[in-house]
């Protein structure tokens, strides 16, 4: 059996790569025009990610092999433009399919173990959903990706009105004001380009030219129009590969399911936004309000004297509802409470440098966080509470000279940034933790620092880059070293290392091996050990992986 899914997988990869090169002398931008107002153009991509785990991933419980494939991907993009007189239209179509590895077919079964398991310690639910619906497009509604129009009135008025992106920040790999949309995370997490995985919304926006005053006034209006699953950031909460370690084989939306209507977290709620852009002198800057919703899932708990009885097993003794209504669900309700943020940003290109300093810092008063039950399998499920937060990022753009010492045919890019978040009222007796299930309270401040430098070779077509980051507040990090080829204008082929360090991370689940599933002799329960240590990169431990990825441009 295992013989025939490797056949059935190389089979999939190459006739996959068969179409592509076949197509290479077909596949080409359909461009039209009358000559006058009206015109269209078709282009694209078709694309494939083959990843290979580079280490054993505990969550999976079984010993993973060098090089097995945790990620056969297989992607059609197409981007149209048309224009119809005075309105101009843009629609962008994804399609995506992925193949069943044998990694992830673990962890689907590790999925169902995992289920029986909590029968046994007293919940009525089992687990075992195919989670591979999170990685494939099962709809055309979520196959078009963004559809809009965009027209102007008059000389100072410019309307886009449909399913978009807005992005009103420019962190790279970590957001302060870029939150107008949330992300989704279940595939490649914060590697690609944020453009790839942010969440188009229905959205309308409007842009004021004000020349008088050198600026710009932008305002949008969400109406509420978007599926639930359009708002905040998605996460593999159903196991997967990218699941928090060690809950690969965890899925916990068959014991909490997301709550879209919550108070105060009801996705046909409007959010909203305005921002003005200017320039004084030489300094661009800009002023922003937006209500949106907190881009992270919270927990909303069950009450342990209800429902939520279970939680008792895993150690929560004592829950807080949410805006005084506890979740009806086994264990609680997953929701994206409404926050409102005050940000600005500001940037400026210092000569004597060569540098463009950026800054951005925004304001959230009662920041959602899930805190207390430290002491138990399953931290920060006592609910839910709001800290006044700032979230402030510095970034250092500068080209580095690199012709002599390194050979590249121009200067080279690179970027330094510091991102901050910083609890104004902050005590340690809250117990927030940082993510919930995990151990790790939260600090006063939590820093992250990355760098990244792309180099450039032969013209343009052979770019290696390297890119780093450090947990400055707990320990811990990540490397990304990576080249791109560029072959003529169609083809381009990436491969990249994903590298993780850590200080601390959470232990394997413990069993009484009901299921067949190894025992562990620490803790208890199949949710995992009592920890108070594991921060961001603990929870990519075991993840480290190589990535190829070759794209056919037309």
């Amino acid at each position: 059996m295992k013989n025939i899914k490797h056949l059935r997988l190389i089979s999939t990869v190459a006739t996959f790569a068969l179409t592509m090169f076949m197509s290479a002398d077909r596949a080409h931008a359909l461009e039209w025009s009358d000559g006058g107002d009206d015109s269209l153009k078709v282009g694209g991509w078709v694309r494939n990610w083959t990843g290979f785990n580079l280490d054993r991933v505990p969550g999976s419980q079984m010993k993973d092999k060098w090089w097995d494939p945790a990620m056969v991907r297989n992607e059609l993009l197409l981007d149209m433009d048309a224009k119809t007189g005075p309105v101009a239209w843009k629609f962008i179509g994804r399609y995506d399919r992925e193949v069943q590895t044998d990694y992830l077919a673990q962890l689907h079964h590790l999925t169902t173990a995992i289920g029986s398991e909590f029968n046994h310690y007293g919940t009525s639910i089992s687990g075992g959903t195919n989670y591979m619906d999170q990685y494939n497009t099962t709809s055309f509604l979520q196959s078009a990706r963004e559809f809009y129009s965009t027209f102007t009135l008059g000389d100072r008025y410019n309307f886009r009105i449909g399913k978009q992106q807005i992005v009103w920040g420019e962190s790279d790999f970590f957001h302060a004001m870029d939150i107008i949309s949330g992300f989704d995370y279940t595939n490649r997490l914060f590697f690609e380009n944020n453009e790839e995985y942010r969440k188009p919304l229905m959205m309308a926006k409007i842009n004021i030219d004000m020349p008088e005053l050198d600026g710009n006034l932008d305002l949008f209006v969400r109406p509420g129009l978007d599926p639930g699953n359009s708002i905040g950031s998605t996460y593999a909460l159903n196991g997967g590969r990218w699941a928090v370690t060690p809950y690969q084989g965890v899925d916990f939306t068959a014991y909490n399911q997301y709550n879209y209507h919550a108070d105060g977290a009801n996705k046909n709620d409007p959010t909203f936004g305005l921002r003005w852009k200017g320039d004084w002198h030489e300094i661009g800057y800009s002023l922003a309000y937006i209500k949106t919703f907190n881009p992270d899932p919270m927990v909303a708990p069950a009450s342990t004297t209800g429902t939520g009885q279970y939680l008792t097993t895993f150690g929560v003794n004592q829950t807080t509802p949410w805006r005084g209504k506890y979740s009806t669900q086994a264990l609680g309700d997953f929701i994206y409470p409404e926050i409102e943020a005050y940000g600005g940003s500001a940037n400026y290109y210092f000569e004597s440098l060569d540098s463009v300093f950026n800054v951005e810092s925004v304001y959230v008063p009662n920041k959602p966080y899930n805190y207390g039950a430290l002491n138990s399998s399953l931290p920060g499920w006592a609910g839910i509470k709001g800290k006044d937060t700032m979230v402030d990022m510095l970034r250092v753009d500068h080209q580095v000279h690199t012709q002599d010492w390194l050979g590249t045919n121009r200067p080279s890019l690179s970027s330094v940034q510091v991102f901050d978040t910083w609890i104004l009222d902050y005590t340690s007796k809250d117990q927030i933790v940082q993510f919930f299930s995990m151990g790790k309270q939260e600090q006063e401040h939590q820093t992250y620092i990355t760098y990244f430098i792309l180099l450039n070779y032969f013209g343009d077509t052979i770019n290696p880059s390297f890119v780093a980051g450090i947990d400055a507040s707990n320990g811990g990090g990540f490397l990304i070293p990576a080249v791109d080829f560029v072959f003529g204008d169609s083809w381009r082929l990436k491969l990249e290392a994903d590298v993780f360090f850590d200080n601390n991370y959470k232990s394997q689940y413990a069993y009484n091996n009901t299921s067949g599933l190894k025992a562990n002799p620490l803790g208890a329960g199949p949710i995992g050990t009592t920890e108070y240590q594991s921060g961001l990169f603990g929870y990519f431990h075991g993840d480290t992986q190589f990535v190829a990825r070759i794209t056919r441009q037309f």
